[in-house]
């Protein structure tokens, strides 16, 4: 017959205690200790690991029988600071430049009839290039940023 007070039955039931504890620790701390899990996949072969310091800027504008040629002029910047980068005339669309990362804004300069006047209108548009990246579990790759402008006549 069983004694539960007996000295060894309450050594037994002390270590199935002790171990009862011990599997519950190792279910809830094991997780922890594994590697961390990589959702984002790792760097491709091909990865460019240091920021590009410039990118393309491309114009989209209208060309049409009023407005074969097409003068732009690219701001660094707003077109309020007024911080001319160069002037172009266009004949085809679209159109891409190489330049720094940094605000850029575009004005090109359209003539258009209205009843009898032919009038200058102006489009007007601007925004960041800057570089894109992707995150992946070893570190990020970059690539240079394209930042396009519309400066269609409406």
């Amino acid at each position: 017959m069983w004694d539960s007070s007996s000295p060894s039955s309450r050594r037994g039931a002390a270590l199935r205690g002790a171990l009862a504890l011990l599997g519950i620790l190792v279910v809830l701390i094991g997780p922890s200790c594994t590697e961390d899990e990589c959702t984002d996949g790792y760097k491709p072969v091909d990865c460019v690991e240091a920021r590009p310091a410039e990118g393309t800027l491309r114009v989209q504008l209208s060309i049409d029988g009023l407005n074969p040629a097409v003068p732009v002029v690219v701001y660094s910047g707003t077109i309020e600071q007024n911080n001319v980068v160069f002037t172009d005339t266009l004949r085809v669309t679209p159109v891409e430049y190489r330049l720094p990362n940094g605000r850029y804004a575009v004005r090109a300069r359209y003539r258009s009839v209205m009843g009898r006047d032919t009038v200058t209108l102006y489009a007007i548009d601007g925004g960041l290039l800057e570089e894109a990246s992707t995150d992946y579990c070893d570190g990020t790759c970059y690539r240079e940023g394209v930042l396009s402008l519309d400066v269609v006549r409406n």
